[in-house]
């Protein structure tokens, strides 16, 4: 199910001079989320020209009784909803927005204190455009030797690049009200993807992706070792719902064609990490992997010798995630 949005004009009563909506799904994530909501009372841009929404998405933890605490110099309204998957949260964020520009943010993400300014100046250079930002880690947050010597998955860099669809990250990103509406919001039948899936529906429908490096947001959530191989295992059995939904993708994002099938038009390269995968996903294989890079975290050896185990070890969850994904259709929980 995707989302039906409103015009402008049936939903900015009342706006005053509001410029932006900050959207924000929020399940579970409470302790991350109050932080996330009192950094927006440092913004460059005054209080009274943006709103936060915080969709909460059947929280278990507190979150709307924090919420309500919480004192800030901008409007800050708090709906909730059964849990649905951050898909539908942030369609339901849409509907209840009184702007025609939309920032998507996690719940534990940290704005920089000028995002909200970096996404209307570009906003202004690309009004079509879906806008992403970059993804750092919030320093605070790098509590392992795991979390200090691994970069950031999702930060594309300093400088401008030229994007691709797989590119597009929901967790800090923002687009106009009518391109939104345009691409009918995102598909609520995916989680973990459903970022994905709005960027190839967007690369379908001509519209520009572009990263803007300046629009910094900072993740504010460690994981443990045995908790990031869920995560990847998770968002592989998602990964592999979007080729079930789009059967032209198989191949098409870098970063799971490697655990995708074997087919006989491969290159060679391909074909070698392919079977090297497969190997070191094997059980027994797979343990020793996981043992060898706690061991490793502990002994401080060089950041490239963790990160070298770190990735053999996350890729086999991968595939493990992504082969469940291809047989069957019952969701996988990520922790």
């Amino acid at each position: 199910m995707r989302c039906q949005i409103g015009q402008p004009g049936e939903v900015l009563r009342m706006s005053g001079s509001l410029r932006i909506s900050v959207i924000i799904p929020c399940f579970n994530r409470t302790r991350e989320l109050e932080k996330t909501l009192t950094a927006f009372s440092t913004q460059t841009l005054p209080a009274d020209q943006f709103e936060v929404i915080v969709v909460d998405d059947g929280s278990t933890d507190g979150l709307a009784e924090t919420v309500r605490r919480i004192s800030v110099p901008y409007p800050l309204k708090i709906i909730w909803q059964p849990n649905r998957g951050p898909g539908s949260a942030r369609n339901r964020g849409a509907r209840e927005a009184r702007s025609n520009l939309f920032i998507f943010l996690d719940a534990d993400m940290i704005p920089a204190l000028d995002l909200i300014d970096q996404y209307l100046q570009a906003h202004t250079r690309y009004p079509d455009a879906i806008l992403i930002g970059r993804h750092l880690p919030w320093p605070e947050s790098l509590v392992s030797p795991l979390d200090r010597a691994f970069p950031y998955v999702f930060d594309l860099g300093p400088e401008p690049i030229e994007t691709r669809f797989y590119h597009l990250a929901s967790g800090n990103m923002a687009l106009g009200r009518q391109t939104f509406a345009t691409l009918g919001g995102f598909d609520e039948n995916l989680r973990m993807t459903e970022d994905t899936d709005l960027g190839y529906r967007a690369h379908l429908q001509g519209i520009q992706i572009v990263y803007i490096p300046t629009a910094i947001g900072y993740h504010n959530h460690s994981r443990t070792l045995v908790q990031l191989c869920q995560q990847q295992q998770c968002s592989s059995w998602w990964q592999a719902q979007l080729v079930h939904k789009y059967p032209e993708l198989r191949g098409q994002i870098p970063a799971y064609q490697e655990v995708e099938p074997i087919h006989l038009g491969d290159s060679p390269y391909l074909l070698i990490r392919k079977v090297a995968r497969r190997l070191l996903a094997v059980f027994p294989v797979r343990c020793a992997l996981l043992a060898m890079t706690r061991f490793l975290g502990h002994l401080g050896v060089p950041p490239w010798v963790l990160r070298f185990f770190y990735y053999k070890l996350l890729t086999s969850y991968r595939l493990i995630g992504y082969r469940q994904g291809l047989k069957n259709r019952t969701p996988l929980v990520a922790q």
